[in-house]
């Protein structure tokens, strides 16, 4: 889909890849500075990049677009920022966004192996998710503050895929470990974590590590 074919349609969210995955496959947002009224409208995308000197850095991408058109993604938090200071919350575990500029408006295409997770809706797993993810980054990278950039240097050195399920794996120890009664929700919850993980280690290409190992 080209950004003159649909320059208008705020955000696409793209279907999990199977069941059991929690979050979506692909984002597409596309950018534009002006306001149709009809929808999210969204205005920027802020995002953690590896940059040329392979370290991580925050970009900002907007409408009309300079620069490269392929962007490699780290793992954390990204915003998708709208008019009106309208905001979509949305995680990633590192990935590829594809810039198509246009005369009206920018597509941003986000990509990853390892699910996108966004805050809209009532979905649970992706919403727990995303919360427990950003804990769990922030909490690694406190644990390298005594020696600068090493945390930036395991995040770019792991593939989304691995990092996910180094996540999944803490998430569900942690989940196990709570000091209460798991409810059904719980249950279902756990569940589905757990199906991920199966899923991962039947097509991964990679010796599963903790997170520890990972970050």
């Amino acid at each position: 889909m080209s950004v003159s074919q649909a320059p208008h349609l705020g955000y696409v969210l793209y279907p999990a890849r199977r069941h059991s995955e929690p979050g979506y496959s692909r984002l597409d947002v596309w950018l534009s500075d002006t306001v149709s009224g009809l929808h999210f409208d969204p205005v920027q995308m802020r995002l953690p990049v590896a940059d040329e000197s392979g370290g991580l850095s925050w970009v900002t991408v907007g409408h009309p677009h300079y620069g490269a058109n392929r962007l490699r993604i780290c793992a954390g938090p990204v915003d998708v920022i709208g008019f009106g200071d309208k905001r979509l919350e949305v995680f990633t575990f590192g990935g590829e966004l594809v810039i198509e500029a246009g005369d009206e408006s920018t597509l941003a295409a986000l990509k990853s192996e390892a699910p996108i997770l966004v805050r809209v809706g009532s979905h649970a797993a992706a919403i727990l998710l995303m919360e427990e993810a950003e804990l769990i980054l922030a909490l690694r990278r406190g644990v390298w503050d005594e020696q600068p950039g090493e945390f930036e240097r395991r995040l770019l050195a792991v593939e989304p895929l691995e990092l996910y399920h180094a996540f999944l794996e803490t998430i569900r120890a942690r989940m196990k470990g709570l000091p209460r009664i798991q409810n059904e929700s719980d249950q279902h919850l756990l569940y589905q974590l757990r199906l991920e993980v199966e899923h991962i280690e039947v097509q991964a290409n990679f010796i599963s590590r903790s997170l520890e190992e990972v970050l």
